[in-house]
């Protein structure tokens, strides 16, 4: 200790830090907040038995975990294994019963192996199809009688007649050379020309196909004028710049309360694009009319009142029937005035307290949810996150119909702990 006393001030022993979490827990990282979310050391267990090359069902036994959801965690997780267990009869019966039906990966999540496994024992077990056999030349023969102007027969028609698919039979007649009468001829410059002219002006597709088939081209769809318009190096992006006129017509349909439908379709723009333009201008609340486009009378104040002063209280069905409006109209109103329900509210320790009490003396989740008044599903979750589950208890609840029981009450729950 003298030693260390006449050492200089100056001089420092730098030591390593202590990790936070030791070296085989990995990096910190937040756990999902949900009853059925894997903890880091399920899952250190979990992979350790899954490169052991155990079976799926031993997994769920050591884990306490449904087959299924293991099976689902597995493949969420991307693991596979190149599994060097033999194949039994069972896996067999199992792949020739799916295999061609169901995805191969799902096969090979739901047998622990991998989809080149599956592959594999296809080939073994005979279920791998082989390629088509060649066209005869009689079906050639058939492809071009079929493809002659006077016949013009459909091609699911022609694949039904030879037993082929119709994108095998497009693809002989392409090695054939052949091309259907009903195809649309190829585009010429003066029609690509018309259709860039067109594009140009702010024309949507589907009308520059409708317009050019009225001025005497093909007949096209507004896919074929995007394709070819695409080829021609024009692209619209996510939209076309917008002229003084086209802001001039939306700020009079905003001060005249006119449909926006009707004007999206007369500028050849998508809703969306003048709500966006109508947000940049700052046109949102200058109608003329005060519900501007929206449909259903006005809010008065007693209305409003009467809402804030129940929506915590009251189911919200009730409120919209007491005020004559649909549902949605509450739940929206309420979400403008920034009222909160209190569906999310904490169970208290009475609570907590009635959930044992109703499971140990029969009471259903029904009788349960309506005394502590809140909805079924969150009193069932609850009392799963409590180890209380209603499905294995020893008494047995009513089954008779919920509104002919006693409607219980929160201190009357509480009472029968006595």
């Amino acid at each position: 200790m003298s030693a260390l006393r006449d050492l200089p001030f100056d001089i420092v022993e730098l030591v390593p830090m202590p990790s936070v979490a030791p070296p085989e827990l990995g990096r910190l990282r937040e756990v999902p907040f949900r009853a059925g979310a894997y903890l880091p050391d399920e899952l250190r267990r979990l992979r350790a038995l899954f490169d052991a090359d155990t079976s799926l069902a031993e997994m769920a036994e050591v884990l306490a975990r449904p087959l299924h959801g293991l099976r689902s965690k597995i493949c969420d997780l991307g693991w596979r294994r190149r599994s060097a267990q033999p194949w039994t009869d069972l896996d067999d019966g199992y792949v020739a019963r799916h295999y061609g039906v169901a995805a191969t990966a799902d096969l090979a999540a739901a047998l622990g192996r991998t989809p080149a496994a599956i592959y594999a024992r296809a080939q073994v077990l005979g279920l791998t199809e082989g390629n088509p056999p060649p066209y005869t030349p009689w079906e050639d023969a058939e492809i071009r009688r079929c493809y002659a102007p006077d016949v013009a027969a459909p091609v699911a028609q022609i694949a039904a007649l030879l037993g082929r698919t119709p994108s095998g039979i497009a693809s002989r007649a392409c090695d054939l050379g052949l091309r259907h009468p009903n195809k649309a001829p190829d585009w010429t410059d003066e029609e690509a020309a018309r259709a860039l002219a067109l594009a140009e002006t702010g024309v949507i597709y589907r009308l520059i196909a409708v317009q050019m088939a009225a001025e005497g081209f093909s007949k096209r769809s507004g896919t074929a004028i995007k394709r070819i318009l695409h080829d021609l190096g024009y692209e619209r992006g996510w939209g076309r710049p917008w002229l003084a006129e086209e802001e001039d017509a939306l700020r009079a349909a905003y001060r005249d309360s006119r449909s926006l439908r009707v004007l999206a379709l007369r500028l050849g723009r998508k809703p969306g694009s003048l709500s966006w333009k109508a947000k940049e201008l700052d046109l949102t609340g200058t109608h003329k009319n005060r519900n501007g486009f929206r449909q259903g009378p006005d809010w008065r104040d007693d209305e409003i009142d009467y809402l804030r002063r129940n929506y915590r209280d009251m189911r919200a069905k009730l409120i919209a029937a007491a005020l004559g409006r649909p549902l949605r109209a509450i739940y929206s109103k309420a979400h403008v005035l920034g009222l909160d329900a209190g569906y999310f509210r904490e169970f208290s320790a009475d609570e907590r307290r009635a959930i044992e009490i109703a499971r140990d003396h029969g009471l259903s989740i029904g009788d349960l949810a309506q005394a502590l008044d809140r909805d079924v599903a969150v009193v069932s979750k609850q009392a799963i996150r409590l180890g209380l589950r209603f499905s294995q208890r020893t008494v047995a609840a009513p089954k008779t119909r919920l509104s002919s029981r006693h409607r219980w009450s929160l201190p009357e729950i509480l009472a029968l702990a006595a």
